[in-house]
């Protein structure tokens, strides 16, 4: 068991160098995570506008879509904001 430890974690030392050397920073910071211990895999229960749990990917992308298309398509406000005409400083 001991030797099947070791080349576990020699394999994933070997895979963060190759990582580091083609500058794939994902792959590394993952890799490095797990070696040290602190790898947690995220996990956000996503939930409908009733308060109810979503379990299967298609229900969450499909709230997700739903969240995103409510918060960028706003109507246009009724007037148009005021704003002052930006300062200018000489630097001289």
């Amino acid at each position: 068991m001991r030797k099947d430890k070791r080349k576990f974690i020699d394999d994933l030392a070997k895979e963060a160098e190759a990582a580091a050397r083609q500058h794939s920073m994902t792959t590394f910071y993952d890799t490095t995570k797990q070696l040290s211990g602190e790898f947690k895999a995220t996990n956000h229960q996503i939930r409908d506008l009733n308060g109810r749990l979503l379990t299967t990917t298609e229900e969450q992308h499909r709230r997700w879509v739903e969240h995103f298309q409510k918060l960028l398509n706003r109507p246009h406000p009724m007037k148009s904001p005021i704003l002052p005409p930006a300062q200018t400083r000489n630097l001289i």
